[in-house]
């Protein structure tokens, strides 16, 4: 499910995408960014949560 701006509701799926995104958001340090983002896309990983998104091109 996503909000009405394609924004993703779950936070294991916004840390996917970005993980697969290629850079760092403005205004939040880019370690809070690693540390934050990248633990829960490290767990979605674990989770099994990649294999529910649909494929990215």
């Amino acid at each position: 499910m996503t909000t009405s701006g394609r924004v993703p509701r779950s936070p294991l799926a916004l840390a996917l995408l970005w993980d697969y995104q290629d850079g760092y958001s403005a205004g939040v340090p880019r370690w809070v960014q690693r540390a934050l983002l990248g633990g829960l896309a490290w767990l979605a990983r674990r989770a099994g949560y990649e294999r529910r998104l649909p494929p990215v091109a």
